[in-house]
């Protein structure tokens, strides 16, 4: 009888401790397992997270929880392990770092359960090494093509002459990296100077170029473009992506140009590009600015008169979470990773279609379009 007693007193303490976190639910296929490099990302918070919230249970899932890496990839690593012995139907990882795919993959191999890396892309081998591992995000360079022929839409329309500050007739270019080395970053880096280039009145059509460190490197002439600078949003501490570095690093630019070469700036996200709104520098020079991402605050702000914000890209975080939990659920039902959502197989089919997802078969990856974003349609 004793014995009984302490059992059923155990149960019940146990039961009570569900509700005060004492103890920890047995998970099963209904819960899934997500992480984020950093909540602290105003993108990570405010698309991501209540995207996967509400795909989860759209989808018949409990509700996501998603947790914080807070930019330690050591302890992302340590959580996704913690999470593989619980039982979770499917894990869907942000990488701190994209370099590190593999240790967050052999964590959960052993799970036999679908695994979708989500929004910061890991090397194709890393998920060719396991059959149910998939990559969901955007194409890189479209971000930073979208960006560049948007700010030239805008040139083009404003009068060239008119964004020369100084008539050399050349736009001189801040670019404003969120992390080097990471895949979007590098190539919004890259890319958004060279289709502004490409885009603009008189701009060469077939202009090229590499990205060296900070050294924009270009691969023939360029007729009106010059990248002036590239700086990086990384703190001393080593965040990345942050606005207050990202602001200070172009205000610092900016008080060295006594020559007003800098015309604009364009800044791999909305949150570093609301920083620099704040700096009194870049409200001196009064230049335009565009972002990537599509937050609230930048969407507010774009609609404002008389805002140096002038577009940004929605890299669609809700939609591509939507994606993320859709590619868990086909998995475990036994059907094609893709089932149940508007593909086209190859890059050219997907340009042409902009409501479709690429199945990047060859790099195991679903890639979501971006939306370019002015005050016309913010």
């Amino acid at each position: 009888m004793k014995k009984l007693i302490a059992l059923l007193l155990a149960g019940a303490a146990c039961t009570f401790a569900f509700t005060a976190a004492g103890c920890s639910a047995p998970k099963t296929d209904k819960d899934i397992f997500a992480i984020s490099y950093n909540l602290s990302d105003p993108n990570m918070s405010g698309l991501w997270k209540p995207g996967l919230e509400k795909a989860s249970v759209d989808l018949g899932f409990n509700k996501i929880a998603l947790q914080d890496a807070k930019n330690d990839d050591a302890e992302a690593v340590k959580m996704v392990e913690a999470a593989a012995t619980e039982g979770y139907g499917g894990y869907l990882i942000n990488v701190v770092d994209q370099t590190n795919g593999t240790s967050y993959l052999n964590k959960v191999k052993g799970t036999n359960k679908p695994v979708v890396f989500w929004n910061r892309e890991v090397e194709v081998d890393v998920l060719k090494s396991y059959d149910k591992a998939y990559y969901v995000g955007i194409e890189s360079a479209e971000g930073g093509r979208y960006q560049g022929q948007m700010a030239a839409e805008y040139v083009n329309e404003k009068g060239f002459e008119q964004l020369d500050r100084n008539k050399d007739g050349k736009l001189g270019v801040i670019v404003v990296r969120g992390e080097k080395g990471h895949l979007d970053a590098e190539a919004r880096t890259l890319y958004a100077p060279m289709y502004l280039e490409r885009f603009l009145e008189g701009g060469n059509k077939e202009a090229n170029a590499t990205v060296s460190g900070t050294e924009y490197k270009y691969s023939n002439t360029w007729n009106k473009v010059v990248v002036e600078a590239i700086v990086d949003g990384t703190d001393t501490a080593g965040s990345t992506w942050e606005p207050v570095t990202a602001a200070s690093e172009v205000g610092r630019v900016l008080a060295a140009d006594k020559d007003n070469k800098i015309d604009l700036v364009l800044s791999n996200n909305d949150g570093m590009a609301l920083g620099i709104l704040t700096n009194s520098e870049f409200k001196k020079a009064g230049i335009p600015i565009w972002g990537v991402d599509a937050l609230s605050d930048a969407l507010t702000e774009i609609k404002k008169e008389n805002t140096q914000f002038m577009g940004t890209v929605r890299n669609d975080g809700v939609s591509q979470a939507k994606v993320c939990v859709q590619v868990v659920k086909n998995i475990l039902e036994g059907k094609d990773y893709a089932a149940g959502m508007e593909v086209v197989d190859t890059k050219e089919a997907w340009e042409a279609n902009g409501n479709a997802i690429w199945k990047d078969t060859a790099n195991k990856a679903l890639r979501v379009h971006h939306t370019k974003i002015t005050k016309a349609n913010a």
